[in-house]
């Protein structure tokens, strides 16, 4: 199944098709041809990590709060989503990182919104100096 995605994905049927599903949702398919000009411009901030040591624990409820909070999600119902503010996350759990290393990236509209939630961001990430006991996602195969 992977090799006969990536064969799609490289000779260009997944983008048609992709194309395609976008015309018949009324949108506009020129969004395919990679032209950035559609995107509205944003901002990135680093979220950098202030120990050394393994990803212990990644608050996830921190961060998705702290987008919301800039807009990137709803809290209530008639809430309008920001779909230019958003979060990166580039490592995961386990992940050994070194002081100043970045773990993710915050895009968001302006300085002030980095201000404003990036500290949180920063603090969601508990580093310790062992690593976590790794987990399994997969915990049986029924044959």
């Amino acid at each position: 199944a992977k090799s006969l995605c990536l064969e799609k994905i490289n000779n260009g049927e997944a983008l048609e098709r992709f194309r395609q599903n976008v015309e018949l949702q009324n949108g506009n398919p020129n969004i395919c041809d990679g032209n950035s000009d559609w995107f509205e411009k944003v901002q990135t901030f680093p979220i950098k990590v202030r120990n050394t040591g393994f990803i212990n624990e990644i608050d996830t409820l921190a961060i998705g709060e702290s987008i919301c909070e800039i807009g990137g999600g709803r809290t209530k119902i008639d809430d309008v989503i920001d779909f230019s503010v958003g979060y990166e996350c580039l490592r995961k759990i386990g992940d050994e990182v070194k002081i100043g290393e970045t773990v993710g990236v915050l895009h968001c509209r302006n300085e002030s919104q980095f201000n404003l939630i990036g500290e949180r961001l920063q603090t969601a990430y508990k580093i310790s100096e062992e690593q976590p006991a790794k987990f399994e996602l997969i915990k049986k195969i029924i044959s």
